[in-house]
């Protein structure tokens, strides 16, 4: 007695599966070995997916694996072999099931700012005839195709980009609702940014200053600075503020702060600078004199003169104090640059005979130094009697010549 049998693996498939058929021949219930066996498969349409011949092996068997294409319902096997020019066949079915699973997609976006154009990458997942297509629109624009227009890439800067993405199977399933990916960061501009010392002074007499520090960065935002004082060496990065105590080089002359600022994208700007010229030294006074240089006739103004100079800030201003009677009460007054002479000059008026005039400079340097003169400068109003008794002399000498005079003559 021959027998020929045809089983499915399964009863019921998945689109995404394949079919297992196995054929056993036997005779008299043993295996029957090198027996031609011809397997049928008819689709739900009835049409013919696979007509195969093949020999059984040592367990009588012969083993299919049959790519399922997507056409959902029951499928027919057959199988038949003739042994003694007599036909011996068998029959099975199988159904595959209906794929009515969208697939599933994820994108590989990092939620972090990028620097540059970067494109997202779609994966799209389906369990059963696999991912057809994946479709996606950016910031609400055109919807585009993976497989034609590639990944997705994000080239408009700002922290809002979205890109709504979904994919469909083969089954005609799409992944419903559609994913949507919201403010992805895009930052290319690094920040633009000011630094001013000590409010934008132009000089200083200490080391200590205040920096004052304007960033900008209208995507991601200013987030970190540092600074140098010199071409080399920066201070590590800090959280960026408005404004900083800072120290700056010692020595007289022009010192230079630089200031960097960073972004949350981390872009680092230009280095910005500023300078100001550090002066710690006094102006000096020279050739202080005074006209009339000798006695002060009562009424009489009197021109002080003083030669004052800074080497490095300048000379901002020079005053006269004077004092009259040593008095409690002193005088402050600036003193005029002379453009011609280039000296600094003050006319102290007339004062009434025997009055003593005291009086002192101090000039001061653009950097806020100052020194005053350390002497006192002074003189007196010669009293009126000295000037009558002056033209007594003289007319008294006047008339002791005129007499020698007549006498010669006689």
């Amino acid at each position: 007695t021959y027998e020929i049998r045809i089983e499915s693996a399964k009863a019921t498939y998945s689109m995404a599966e394949q079919a297992i058929l196995t054929t056993n021949a036997a005779k008299n219930g043993v295996p029957l070995a090198g027996l031609s066996v011809t397997v049928g498969v008819l689709d739900p349409n009835g049409t013919t997916i696979l007509e195969q011949t093949n020999v059984t092996n040592a367990l009588g068997q012969v083993r299919i694996t049959l790519d399922l294409l997507g056409l959902q319902g029951q499928y027919n096997v057959t199988v038949r072999a003739t042994v003694l020019t007599r036909t011996v066949e068998d029959s099975a079915t199988f159904t595959v099931a209906r794929d009515d699973t969208p697939p599933f997609t994820v994108d590989d976006y990092d939620r972090k700012w990028h620097t540059a154009d970067f494109a997202v990458m779609l994966i799209a997942t389906d369990n059963e005839l696999g991912a057809a297509e994946t479709c996606y629109r950016i910031n609400n624009g055109t919807v585009q195709n993976a497989s034609v227009d590639g990944q997705p890439e994000i080239m408009t800067e700002g922290n809002n980009n979205t890109l709504e993405y979904w994919s469909l199977d083969y089954a005609g399933n799409e992944e419903t609702p559609h994913k949507m990916l919201t403010d992805i960061k895009l930052d290319k501009t690094p920040p633009t940014g000011l630094i001013l010392i000590n409010g934008n002074a132009s000089c200083t007499n200490s080391t200590q200053a205040t920096l004052t520090l304007l960033a900008n960065d209208n995507i991601s935002g200013v987030t970190q600075m540092r600074f140098r004082n010199d071409n080399l060496t920066w201070t590590p990065y800090e959280t960026y503020g408005s404004s900083r105590n800072w120290t700056l080089e010692t020595g007289e002359g022009t010192k230079e702060v630089y200031a960097q600022f960073r972004n949350n994208a981390n872009l680092a700007s230009a280095a910005y600078s500023a300078a100001i010229i550090l002066d710690t030294m006094p102006p000096t006074i020279i050739d202080i004199s005074r006209t009339p240089n000798g006695n002060v006739q009562p009424s009489q103004s009197v021109t002080i003169t003083v030669n004052a100079s800074d080497a490095t800030s300048g000379t901002k201003s020079v005053s006269l104090t004077y004092n009259v009677n040593s008095s409690l009460a002193w005088f402050d007054s600036p003193m005029a640059l002379n453009q011609t002479t280039h000296v600094y000059e003050y006319v102290i008026g007339g004062q009434q005979a025997s009055t003593h005039v005291e009086y002192r400079i101090t000039a001061y340097d653009n950097a806020g130094n100052q020194i005053t003169h350390s002497n006192d400068e002074q003189y007196t109003v010669i009293p009126e009697f000295q000037t009558g008794a002056v033209i007594i002399a003289i007319a008294l000498s006047t008339s002791m010549v005129f007499i020698v005079r007549r006498k010669k003559h006689k």
